[in-house]
């Protein structure tokens, strides 16, 4: 009679995995389309997730029941319940409890030490490659957002009349000029597939996988920021709306040096001070190698492991911004990154990878641009001049 409980009980387990899932593809399929998830559906998910934990603890203490029974010399007779709930499959899915149907945020919990210690059983021998840099959105303010859109105002001009005012003469006006002006949650995203057994033997490689999708994501997103072109569901990035390089009448400079430092003075003549330079890292690295008369190198010491820096500001080097160009700006008062999801990874299955083994991994990401003063972005483009 045990054992026929017991398979019975699998048999409703088996049932409701299966309702799960169901609902768990459902709400997955309005989540990547932005449909309003109901409350009605919520509760519909949390009852059924209620009920399969339910079974899930009365198989658990059923199977206990069985162990200490044949602990005390009952022969040992497995029926069809008792096998299930003893196979590879029964355990990975309630040891899962349905991660999968969840939205997890990725964390950099993960190390070179730790990848090689928990892979090295195994002999992958994984390296994380290193991944800490300096980026655009260290130099942009940060912020939430919870719509699909952000309308603000942007700044287009300010004509400043202030002025000493003699006792009872007319009081100056100033002007001070706004447009309307809106940014769309743009998603970031891509997906790769691996073998069951790939994590399953290796479980710090999970970790090393996620975290390569999350920096895939990382560089995307840079690109958008810096020169999306606002159409096809693009960001309208920060290049895109900078105000041209206009160096001042008389600059006498033609290397970079001095352009960039004419670019920081075109900002404080809007009003504004520059917080950093983004570079392509060629042109950095020219910076860097450039010596005196004398070989000795403008930039300092070859050794020094210091933050890279040009004229008291921070440098960005990123393969997003072109070789010859530069883009200088007070990048945390003119513009503003708006987080609708973080960095955030789905493990499930698709199509047929039950059949065959495998697992889809999706990590995507989706934010807003919104740049408040243009004319604080100062974007322009040299030519390198030999000995100059």
């Amino acid at each position: 009679m045990p054992d026929q409980n017991l398979e019975q009980l699998a048999q409703e387990f088996k049932s409701q995995v299966d309702t799960v899932k169901a609902i768990a593809e459902e709400l997955k399929g309005k989540m990547l389309h932005n449909d309003k998830i109901t409350a009605e559906a919520k509760a519909q998910a949390d009852d059924a997730l209620t009920k399969l934990n339910e079974t899930k603890a009365q198989l658990g203490e059923m199977e206990q029941k069985m162990a200490r029974r044949q602990q005390q010399g009952s022969p040992e007779i497995k029926s069809g319940g008792r096998e299930f709930v003893e196979s590879d499959e029964y355990k990975a899915t309630a040891d899962s409890e349905f991660k999968s149907i969840a939205r997890r945020e990725l964390k950099n919990t993960i190390g070179t030490a730790q990848v090689a210690g928990n892979i090295q059983p195994t002999h992958l021998g994984l390296i994380l490659p290193n991944q800490q840099r300096l980026t655009i959105r260290d130099l942009l303010a940060g912020g939430r957002m919870s719509g699909n859109s952000l309308e603000y105002v942007q700044e287009s001009g300010f004509t400043n009349n202030a002025d000493v005012v003699v006792e009872g003469a007319e009081k100056p006006e100033s002007e001070l000029t706004f447009a309307d002006a809106d940014a769309k949650a743009v998603v970031v995203a891509h997906w790769l597939k691996v073998t069951t057994q790939m994590l399953s033997d290796a479980p710090a490689l999970e970790s090393y996988i996620n975290n390569r999708l999350r920096h895939g994501l990382d560089l995307k997103l840079e690109q958008q920021l810096l020169r999306g072109s606002g159409a096809s569901g693009q960001m309208s990035g920060l290049i895109t709306n900078a105000a041209d390089y206009a160096p001042p009448a008389g600059a006498s400079g033609t290397n970079l040096f001095d352009a960039l430092r004419y670019a920081m003075l075109q900002v404080v003549l809007a009003d504004d001070y520059a917080n950093g330079h983004v570079l392509n890292p060629i042109d950095w690295a020219i910076m860097e190698t450039t010596k005196d008369e004398n070989g000795r190198y403008l930039l300092g010491n070859p050794q020094s492991q210091a933050t890279p820096t040009l004229w008291g500001l921070p440098v960005v080097q990123t393969s997003a911004m072109v070789a010859g160009e530069f883009l200088t700006g007070a990048f945390n008062t003119a513009a503003q990154y708006f987080e609708r999801w973080g960095s955030t990874v789905q493990i499930g299955t698709q199509n047929d990878d039950f059949t065959k083994n495998k697992r889809t991994i999706l990590a995507e990401t989706r934010g807003a641009l919104a740049i408040y003063r243009p004319e604080s972005l100062i974007h322009g483009t040299y030519t390198p001049v030999v000995g100059g």
